[in-house]
Order: structure tokens, then sequence, then C-alpha cells
């Protein structure tokens, strides 16, 4: 659950290590969200949130929703269209980021297929990361173009990965984890990714304009 300390903790975990995107899941925010906004804003970093939680009968918020926050320098965004607390997304010129958080119990094969559609769609850089709870038909359904970054055990005490980072970028460098206080069961990842300045239908263009003048 996405709390006001818990929110400082990550945003200051990712300007120690100069992340520009941070994902989260299973923030159950309902619909007072401008707490977030702010305390995100604090630290220079934008937000855009999932569809809300529902409550339980007894009206506690149910598990789920995803975020994401990123930096300004990265450039203009817009938000990619879902319906679902489970995913929020936002694209760039260059790429598109999704906050993902799976169904713990059983494999979700639309929202997998849905994901891994894009790479036929545009040749944008597709990252598809967060606490997929992820499964094995997962892993068969990823296409030749799409990659599993590696990464140590993203839970505290076992050895599991149910968090994962699935691209067609490039990976950049080493995937850590980090141990957070008050984050008692999962692990914050760092992944470093290689983006493409712009898409490569859009260096094609450029490459044509230089070649006439």
């Amino acid at each position: 659950t996405l709390k006001e300390e818990r929110l400082d903790q990550v945003c200051r975990l990712a300007e120690d290590v100069k992340a520009q995107v941070l994902v989260l899941q299973e923030t159950r925010h309902r619909h007072n969200t401008n707490w977030i906004k702010w305390g995100a804003a604090k630290w220079g970093f934008r937000t855009h949130l999932s569809e809300p939680v529902e409550q339980d009968h007894r009206g506690i918020n149910n598990y789920g929703g995803t975020a994401i926050l990123w930096k300004s320098e990265l450039g203009k965004s817009s938000p990619v269209p879902s319906s679902t607390h489970r995913v929020c997304g936002r694209r760039w010129e260059n790429m598109e980021i999704r906050s993902v958080y799976g169904p713990p119990h059983k494999a979700d094969p639309s929202l997998c297929a849905d994901i891994l559609r894009r790479s036929e769609e545009t040749p944008l850089a597709l990252v598809a990361v967060g606490d997929w709870n992820w499964k094995p038909s997962y892993t068969n359904a990823l296409a030749s173009n799409w990659k599993d970054i590696p990464s140590e055990s993203t839970v505290q005490k076992h050895d599991t990965r149910p968090t994962r980072c699935i691209t067609t970028a490039e990976q950049d460098g080493p995937t850590s984890t980090f141990s957070v206080i008050g984050f008692p069961h999962h692990k914050a990842v760092l992944y470093s990714l290689k983006i493409p300045v712009t898409p490569p239908s859009q260096k094609a263009r450029l490459r044509k304009c230089t070649a006439y003048e």
C-alpha cells in the first residue's frame, strides 16, 4: 500500500541512483490522489496513476493499483489508454513504458497478449515492468523481439522473481536490487536500458532529409 512515508522512501532511492522513471504497483489508491502527485513533485517527479481500485464489503481498498513517476527532462508524453488498475502507461516520442501488476494466483493471457502485441503496432522502444507475478506461460508467450531483463531475487527471504522488466530495448548496464525500509516483502529493482533517441521510422526520415539537403 502506498503511503506518504513509503513514497518518500522510493523517491529518495530513485534520486540516489539517478533513476529517470519510477514505476509502482499495489498502490491501492482510490480517487484522492493529490497527495501522491504533490509528494512526488517534491522530488521532481511527474505522476500518472491507473484507474483506482475498488473496495471490498468492509470498505477496505482491494489489492492493485499502478503508477508511473518520471522526470520532466524526458520531454513531453501522453497517457497510454487503459481501463484497468492493473496497468498504466506513458508514451514519449521514442518509447512507451507500462507499469504492470499481474494477478497473483493465475496467469492473465489477455493482459500479457495486449502488451506484447504493441511491438507489432509501433516502432517505439517498449518497456513493461512491475510486479507481474510472473507465470511460465508469460515466458512462453514472449516473441523473439522481447527480452526478459535478468535480475536477482526481487522479494525478501525467497529466491523468486515476480517482478520483471520485459522490453524491446537493449540492456545498458547491470540490474540491481535494493531492500527499502518500510517494504517488508518486495525489493526495489533498478533496470538500465538503452533507448534510441528517435524511433526507427523517424531516423529514416531524417536521413532522407539530410540526403536532399
